[in-house]
């Protein structure tokens, strides 16, 4: 009697699979048609000068300019957060159609302490260990933004002990496409540009997140840092490319040589 019982619920396992495959297509179909409506119809704020969406369209447009340029080449990301700009740039790297490495570098720790010019009186600082989010924390959002684990690599460590030679050969990491420096402060974008220097190449879109912070002073922050940094390689040409969001700034770098073989930096 129990096998036959047993027997005649083990059709209704396949309806359950059913339902729960068009729960999750319904839902698949929804949330992009919700965030549509959210951004152009409630916000009515789809440009890139949008704070709610300005990051997501900067993806979109970094994603285009490779595409159309043919460029390719690695993502590189410093500052992570909580992930969710990384997810803006694998969609849309995955939606134009684009096979890039994904590395992402933070301390999973939270800010560093400001130090020299940053740590000046009159300008908005945080605390050390603001924006702390570990590394699990970060692989578990990224995971819930549908960032498959595979699609990506998670470089942990403060960059004066985590930026090594020995990263670059790691593969696909050579040469970037694009850069993406969101560290706040001098210092550490002034260690994320040294790191990136020798991947550059003609075409890669090298965006700074909150370049107008700190007021948009010239001497501070990310915008400081980029400044001392072209200053010391007068070889590289940027060209200004696009602002979005509140604080972002995004540009096209264009080295005069090709950058090193992995080998090469390695040595």
């Amino acid at each position: 009697m129990s096998v036959r019982l047993a027997f005649q619920r083990l059709p209704a396992a396949a309806p359950r699979r059913r339902a729960a495959r068009l729960r999750t297509a319904l839902r698949d179909l929804l949330r992009p048609l919700g965030r549509h409506v959210l951004k152009y119809v409630v916000l009515r704020a789809p440009s890139m000068r949008s704070p709610h969406f300005g990051a997501e369209e900067m993806a979109d447009l970094a994603a285009r300019f490779l595409e159309t340029n043919e460029i390719r080449g690695s993502y590189l990301e410093f500052g992570l957060y909580r992930g969710a700009a990384f997810a803006h740039f694998y969609h849309a790297f995955r939606r134009h159609r684009l096979d890039v490495p994904m590395f992402g570098f933070d301390s999973f720790e939270g800010l560093p302490t400001a130090g020299g010019a940053d740590a000046e009186e009159g300008f908005r600082r945080y605390a050390e260990g603001y924006f702390a989010c570990t590394e699990a924390e970060v692989r578990l959002e990224l995971r819930r933004r549908r960032v498959p684990a595979a699609a990506y690599a998670l470089v942990p460590g403060f960059y004066q002990n985590s930026l090594t030679p020995a990263l670059y050969e790691r593969p696909g990491l050579v040469p970037s496409a694009v850069v993406l420096i969101d560290c706040f402060y001098y210092e550490s974008t002034r260690l994320a540009l040294h790191f990136v220097t020798p991947t550059l190449q003609s075409g890669t879109v090298l965006i700074c997140n909150s370049y107008f912070r700190f007021r948009a002073h010239p001497s501070h922050g990310e915008r400081g840092a980029l400044a001392e940094w072209a200053r010391q390689h007068p070889a590289m040409t940027l060209t200004e490319y696009a602002k979005f969001g509140t604080t972002g700034l995004a540009y096209i770098v264009h080295p005069s040589t090709a950058p090193a073989t992995r080998s090469a930096l390695a040595s």
